[in-house]
């Protein structure tokens, strides 16, 4: 009999053993696993760029840079000048339907309409011309950027004052 109850004893051990087994396994799983230890993570080094200018200027022009934009078609203005802080222009027609001037084509001063340029004519038939002399260049007290914008072309220039 005493090897019958070293046996209980041992399956009563083992017994016990499994089910603490058991248990562990149920707690990690219940509780999402063992802590993982994070990978160690690198920052990224910032890029470095350096601009060169293969050209360094060595004086400053004294002459004034007019910097002038068109976007449309050529010769819609032309002589564009200001004195006395008024903007004179000569606007052509270069489309193929006749202008009114208010309606047809628009004058901006620093991002203001202007509806008094004091053009020579209302209205202006494919190929004619006049000139705009009243534009009022101080809106904004500034280099005048001026825009004329017709139904199919726009014109963009800086005229200095």
């Amino acid at each position: 009999m005493a090897k019958n109850e070293e046996t209980q004893k041992l399956i009563s051990l083992a017994c016990a053993a499994i089910v603490l087994i058991f248990a562990v396994v149920v707690g990690l799983l219940l509780s999402g696993g063992l802590p993982q230890q994070a990978a160690p993570y690198a920052a990224p080094t910032p890029a470095v760029f350096v601009i060169r200018p293969s050209v360094v200027p060595t004086a400053v022009p004294t002459v004034p840079v007019t910097t002038v934009y068109t976007a449309g078609a050529a010769g819609m203005v032309s002589s564009a000048a200001c004195a006395n802080g008024k903007l004179s222009l000569t606007l052509t027609n270069i489309e193929r339907t006749s202008w009114a001037i208010g309606t047809d084509v628009t004058f901006y001063v620093n991002t203001v309409t202007d509806s008094t340029p004091g053009c020579g004519k209302s209205t202006l038939a494919p190929g004619e011309s006049t000139t705009c002399t009243t534009l009022d260049s101080s809106p904004l007290g500034y280099t005048p950027s001026l825009i004329v914008k017709t139904p199919e072309n726009r014109d963009v220039r800086k005229v200095p004052c």
